[in-house]
């Protein structure tokens, strides 16, 4: 099987754009807010494993990991980070019931 300069290409960028999520969260633990700090570094670890996978299966051409970790990347630590701009927490608040 024979690897195009184009998949390398695109392959080094991800692989690029993951260690540089790897980065911002060592760097995001300086955040005074914890929920934003916590919600901020998971999105950013998953977006980072995301983008790795993708680099990995950019090589050997299986999406399954990279489908479920992308999965996992939008959902989860979007809702935590979007409860974070709220400045309510998704775990430690009831829910808001409006009478």
């Amino acid at each position: 099987m024979s690897v195009s300069i184009l998949q390398i290409t695109y392959s080094s960028l991800f692989a690029l754009g993951a260690v540089g999520c790897g980065i911002a969260a060592i760097r995001a633990r300086q955040l005074s807010h914890r929920d934003t700090r916590v919600g901020l570094i998971g999105l950013l670890l998953l977006s980072g494993f995301w983008s790795g996978s993708t680099s990995i299966r950019l090589q050997i051409g299986d999406p399954v990991i990279s489908q479920l970790f992308h999965q996992l990347a939008l959902v989860n630590r979007w809702t935590a980070s979007v409860s974070t701009v709220r400045t309510r927490s998704m775990k430690r608040e009831p829910p808001m019931v409006h009478v």
